[in-house]
């Protein structure tokens, strides 16, 4: 059986070489292999099926009209596999990966023909089986789950149509289906797509979190807040409201300092790009493309565990002229860190740009939605403050407690360059500018930095950097010598500011030494 197993590995690797030196022989392959790869053949060789499906979907070699044409073929197979009750993780995680890549496909397919009930009866059994593992099974199987179901939310949630006259230039979402189509009706999907969005983001706010499956959710939330503008909003109010500190109910270990640190880095990089995204917005592009599928075992490792086998696969025999290994993109090139540094500068700069510009009376005066409100449509100045003031206070909260290392294991120095107090230089400069005028700004500001020492002081085993007393005597000494008899700010800053520490009473009796300011001192005591 051993000996089969290797063999048939062999041969049918032969035929991955051969697709992989010209995509255009996948319509003749694939159905060939089909049958060689059933549920109970070895589970070498379902592995190397499942994951060649996987790959085969995700390549972006192959067209997406081939694409769409092939996925009808597998339908039956992945179901095969999934409806296996003791089915290999390795088998099960690709055949999850593959349905993700086929679901938009199908979803296509269906668009154009109203009367294949069967076809979306197979792949709705498939989304139901996947659906039901999303809280039980293994960790590996979870986070391909969750892919699965970015998917289907993003499929399921009206994009843009760049072409009404030509369907198939435009991306695969709900505005393509017809309001009166019989097998998949817009408002039942809509309603389903939303509801899985819930769940989804229901991981961002359970209390007992799993830093693997946060972190798999956060990575899949970027191209729905990118594509779909209609559920941004509510993406990004929960990813702001997500806090990784909630892992450090016990003393933080470095197991849990880690993860802490990986969830953290993986927040700011989502909304550092939709901050991005915001201030320099561009067409949406076309998301059919999907990474590249890695095998979680390489030909040769697969053949090293195999003897030999009969060739009863003669189908598959003929050598490849050329043998490709697996594709990927070459990555991008790395960015020095004063190139870091400047982009980063160029970015915030761009965003108070933008947050000075919303100021402006002219504007008119725009409905308040909310602290916690982003709308993906208006860009409002609350919208920024969210955005800015919590990348300011959670870019490192609770992991500042010791020396920072580089990659090359050496020591950053104390004047390495922080994203989070370039942002609080801009801030203050920001607010003294107009200080009157944008006094709400530096309230919100430092009550974010007073909640985040408050969580730094909790968590932290060492004593951590605080920030809120440094900067909100900062501000005060800054707009104090501006300050007339009649003014009300001050009486606003030290009534709504979270905590009045002793250095600002000590700044505000300084005011009586002015005889026209002791009115403004006594009022401000009181």
């Amino acid at each position: 059986m051993e000996a089969t197993a290797n063999n048939l590995t062999a041969q049918l690797q032969q035929a991955r070489d051969v697709v992989l030196n010209n995509p255009a022989n996948y319509p003749v392959i694939l159905p060939s292999i089909l049958p060689i790869i059933g549920h109970n053949t070895d589970v070498a060789v379902r592995r190397w099926g499942a994951e060649f499906l996987a790959e085969t979907f995700a390549s972006p070699l192959l067209p997406d009209d081939q694409k769409q044409q092939l996925s009808l073929l597998v339908l039956d197979k992945l179901r095969e596999f999934l409806d296996q009750p003791q089915e290999d993780v390795a088998v099960t995680k690709a055949v999850v990966q593959a349905a993700a890549s086929i679901y938009p496909l199908v979803f296509r397919y269906i668009i154009g023909n109203h009367n294949d009930g069967s076809t979306w009866q197979k792949m709705a059994q498939i989304k139901s089986n996947i659906l039901r593992r999303m809280d039980s099974a293994p960790p590996g199987v979870r986070i391909c789950c969750i892919k699965f179901v970015q998917r289907v939310v993003q499929t399921q949630t009206p994009g843009l149509i760049a072409d009404p006259r030509r369907h198939e230039h435009n991306e695969i979402s709900l505005a393509l289906v017809p309001r009166d189509h019989p097998l998949i009706p817009p408002p039942n999907l809509e309603a389903e797509a939303s509801g899985l969005l819930d769940r989804l983001l229901s991981i961002l706010q359970e209390e007992i979190i799993d830093a693997l499956l946060v972190t798999a959710t956060l990575n899949s939330l970027g191209s729905l807040i990118r594509t779909r503008a209609s559920i941004a909003n509510k993406i990004v109010s929960t990813v702001l409201n997500f806090n990784p500190l909630k892992l450090a109910n016990s003393p933080m270990t470095s197991k849990i300092k880690v993860m802490v640190k990986s969830m953290e880095r993986t927040v700011r990089a989502l909304l550092l790009n939709v901050v991005k995204k915001l201030s320099d917005p561009v067409p949406d592009e076309d998301d059919d493309y999907e990474p590249v599928f890695q095998p979680t075992e390489d030909t040769e490792q697969i053949l090293n565990k195999m003897d030999s086998s009969p060739s009863d696969a003669n189908a598959l025999d003929r050598a490849p002229d050329m043998a490709l290994g697996t594709f990927n993109l070459a990555p991008p090139p790395a960015l020095t860190e004063h190139e870091t540094i400047e982009y980063s500068k160029g970015t915030i700069n761009r965003v108070f740009g933008i947050m000075t510009a919303l100021d402006d009376p002219n504007r008119g005066k725009a409905q308040k939605h909310g602290f916690n409100r982003l709308a993906a449509s208006s860009y409002d100045r609350d919208a920024w403050v969210t955005v800015i003031t919590r990348l300011a206070t959670r870019a490192s909260a609770g992991l500042d407690g010791g020396p920072v290392k580089s990659e090359d294991g050496e020591v950053a120095g104390k004047g390495a360059f922080s994203i989070s107090n370039a942002i609080r230089d801009s801030l203050y400069i920001y607010v003294l500018e107009d200080f009157r005028r944008r006094i709400d700004v530096a309230i919100s500001w430092l009550s974010e930095e007073w909640y985040n020492d408050r969580l730094q002081s909790e968590a932290s085993e060492v004593e951590p950097t605080l920030h809120y007393e440094k900067w909100a005597l900062k501000v005060l000494d800054g707009i104090l010598p501006y300050l007339d008899a009649k003014d009300k700010v001050l009486i606003r800053f030290l009534s709504e500011v979270p905590e009045l520490v002793s250095g600002m009473l000590d700044r505000v009796k300084g005011l009586a030494r002015d005889p026209e300011r002791i009115i403004l001192a006594v009022n401000a005591i009181q």
